[in-house]
């Protein structure tokens, strides 16, 4: 017949029952937070698309050279990252989804870098 303790863990022994917390830097995506960075490790929702975590590395990407910029930023970096200039100029005939579906990518992603600013001048003859 088995026995229950009776006896209570202390303070101290309850700590280092405790998993370690380790503090990171949250990234947040379409209002939820789906990674979490910490020096050069991240961790990311296993329930993203393969699509969605295209857009959430180049985020992290961003996140990592300019640390102060918020997600809304972040995500706008990723956005110049992923269809750079170039590659909306060569591609300017298709439509946002045949384009996200060409790249891998959200096509609300596509349709959001579609309406940032050049970075460059550029002249179309």
């Amino acid at each position: 017949m088995a026995t229950m303790a009776t006896e209570r863990p202390t303070q101290g022994q309850a700590d280092n029952q405790w998993p370690a917390l380790r503090v990171g830097r949250p990234i947040s995506y379409r209002g939820d937070v789906v990674a979490i960075m910490r020096g050069e490790e991240v961790f990311a929702d296993d329930n993203l698309s393969q699509a969605d975590l295209r857009v959430v590395r180049a985020m992290v990407r961003a996140a990592w050279e300019a640390p102060q910029a918020d997600d809304n930023q972040l995500l706008l970096y990723a956005g110049y990252l992923l269809l750079p200039e170039d590659l909306l100029d060569e591609c300017h005939y298709l439509g946002d989804e045949a384009l996200a579906r060409l790249r891998g990518l959200p096509t609300d992603f596509v349709r959001i870098r579609r309406r940032l600013p050049r970075l460059t001048s550029h002249r179309r003859f």
